[in-house]
């Protein structure tokens, strides 16, 4: 994820998720060094919590 990400982002992305047949990931990962811990935590509890239409599992990593 790039170092502007705003929940306007995060929404998109779910959307994206639900809409794109062929758009099916697996992990998100990103650089703890371009967000703030909030933010991070934010994108994590709604990736975590969010009940995608395809019923897939979605892992969030933070790399440093």
């Amino acid at each position: 994820m790039f170092k502007g990400f705003e929940t306007k982002h995060l929404k998109k992305l779910l959307e994206e998720i639900d809409a794109n047949k062929e758009f099916n990931p697996a992990t998100i990962v990103v650089f703890g060094y371009n967000f703030e811990s909030k933010t991070m935590r934010e994108i994590k509890e709604n990736i975590s919590s969010y009940a995608n239409k395809k019923s897939i599992n979605i892992d969030f990593v933070i790399r440093y």
